[in-house]
């Protein structure tokens, strides 16, 4: 049987018809997002997000600083957007360049959501330690939404995660372990062997990993099980995006999400949801 092509079009048609009945019943909606330096993939993300927030009436705002800002200046310019209290969601965008400490950042952030604002909802990416209690990192929630609309039960099945990022990984193998899913990591130090065996006994594989094409036709080829593949990976190489999945696998899986028009478009909704879910609680 052809593995089924795992897309959010259906998802995405009625949602955001919803989403804008929702902005309109708000009033006004405003987003920001700061993004430093110049990085292909961080502009094509932070284009997407702003164009579909426009779409479905969201005031959405970019604030792109030099490379050359140092830690304090845009910690500066943190607080007194997150003081502003003009905003229903405040966007970083990751990663930040090297010299700026990203970690610092995020502290801080969360930091200036409780005193500055009492909104952590606002933190809608959940990036700041206190948003992760309040907000669902939006790329996790947004395949977690795939999954339960494509009807794929984890309930007791074998999950693998692909990668431990604190905004992809971790958090969605979290999520899965709250649906009663039995999950193992894997991340690079996790030998080829250990990694063959997971892999081949899995019922759902996430690559998260960011590491283009780590999950290859052999992974998947003697796995009883044909599980689904949800492919959240990026890597640019010679300014081309590709995922983290091999486009072999497909032969031997139930489901696959394709490289676009998946799990790039529901991170997305997830975000939008999530600046709306703030907003009502203004």
């Amino acid at each position: 049987m052809e593995a089924i092509k795992l897309i959010a079009k259906p998802i995405l048609e009625k949602r955001y018809e919803e989403i804008k009945q929702e902005v309109a019943e708000i009033g006004q909606v405003a987003s920001l997002t700061i993004i430093v330096g110049e990085r292909p993939d961080s502009e094509m993300y932070v284009n997407m997000k702003h164009k579909k927030c426009q779409e479905v009436g969201i005031d959405s705002r970019i604030e792109k600083l030099p490379t050359t800002i140092t830690t304090d200046e845009l910690l500066a310019i943190l607080r007194s957007a997150v003081a502003s209290n003009m905003y229903d969601g405040i966007l970083i965008q990751l990663p930040l360049p090297k010299h700026i400490d990203q970690e610092l950042v995020l502290e801080k952030f969360g930091d200036y959501l409780i005193n500055e604002n009492t909104r952590p909802l606002i933190d809608v990416d959940a990036l700041s330690y206190v948003g992760k209690r309040y907000s669902t990192p939006c790329t996790p929630k947004g395949i977690m939404t795939l999954m339960k609309y494509y009807d794929i039960d984890l309930i007791g099945r074998h999950v693998v995660v692909v990668g431990r990022s604190e905004i992809v990984g971790k958090p969605v193998a979290a999520l899965c372990q709250a649906e009663d899913a039995t999950v193992s990591v894997i991340h690079r130090r996790t030998t080829e062997k250990v990694k063959m065996d997971l892999l081949n006994s899995a019922d759902v594989i996430i690559a998260c990993a960011g590491s283009g094409r780590c999950i290859g036709s052999q992974h998947v080829a003697y796995n009883p099980n044909k599980p689904y593949i949800i492919d959240a990976g990026v890597t640019f190489i010679d300014g081309k995006s590709i995922g983290d999945v091999d486009e072999d696998c497909r032969h031997y899986v139930s489901g696959y999400t394709p490289y676009t028009g998946a799990v790039g478009p529901m991170t997305i909704l997830s975000l939008i949801e999530n600046i709306i879910e703030s907003a009502k609680k203004r």
